[in-house]
């Protein structure tokens, strides 16, 4: 089984996404060259309305020719409604936090406004 990563990215100022493997990215514009799939605009789409299902066979024929390095990593979604978390669902992390891990995951809900991309600064 194929490690995949959906990603979405910014090169040149140009918003995207794209697949990552072992450091390697396929864009959505290279995945559509090399597979002929018409992948939407918005990784939104592509999550939510089954496109992934569409070119998960063509993983392995794709070549991944950018660097992960080429890209700035936005945050995943563009402008979700609200952020649901769960926290201490693994015991090693409650533990790392000086935590008791409860028995029962605990779900809590933070405001889009807390989301940034790497390197970014929170408001």
């Amino acid at each position: 089984m194929i490690n995949v990563k959906i990603a979405r990215l910014m090169c040149d100022g140009k918003e995207t996404y794209g697949l990552i493997i072992d450091g390697n990215v396929a864009t959505k514009d290279s995945i559509i060259h090399e597979t002929g799939v018409p992948l939407p605009l918005s990784i939104m789409d592509f999550l939510f309305d089954g496109w992934y299902d569409e070119i998960k066979d063509k993983i392995s024929s794709t070549s991944f020719q950018d660097k992960f390095e080429k890209f700035r990593l936005l945050h995943p979604l563009p402008n979700p409604s609200k952020i649901i978390c769960l926290t201490f669902n693994y015991p090693k992390h409650a533990e790392e936090q000086n935590y008791v891990s409860t028995k029962e995951p605990v779900i809590f809900i933070k405001p889009r406004t807390t989301l940034c991309g790497t390197g970014t600064v929170g408001l």
